[in-house]
């Protein structure tokens, strides 16, 4: 006669040996674990769009402040400090 009650795998046996504070245990760390992921990854997400567009409203006010002026005159101005730009981020420069 076949038996009415279903057969336990592996993990379910060895999940029901262990005792009631292991199993909190782990189920507590799995948990802080999964949210440690995200919220790694939502701060990542949201500080990279920040930066991203800080890096593009300075690159975007400096092409405006350089766009009114004559570009033969532009290098000489600029040695000279009589044209202010904002400080553009490290890997940027200005070729002329």
């Amino acid at each position: 006669m076949p038996s009415s009650a279903p057969k336990q795998n592996l993990i379910d046996k060895t999940w029901g040996k262990l005792s009631l504070r292991t199993r909190l245990t782990s189920l507590s760390l799995f948990v802080i674990g999964v949210l440690l992921v995200v919220s790694f990854s939502g701060t990542v997400t949201l500080l990279k769009t920040y930066l991203q567009e800080k890096n593009d409203s300075v690159l975007g006010s400096t092409a405006v402040s350089l766009s009114n002026e004559t570009p033969q005159t532009v290098e000489a101005r600029f040695a000279n400090h009589q044209i202010n730009i904002p400080a553009l981020p490290s890997r940027y420069y200005i070729a002329f």
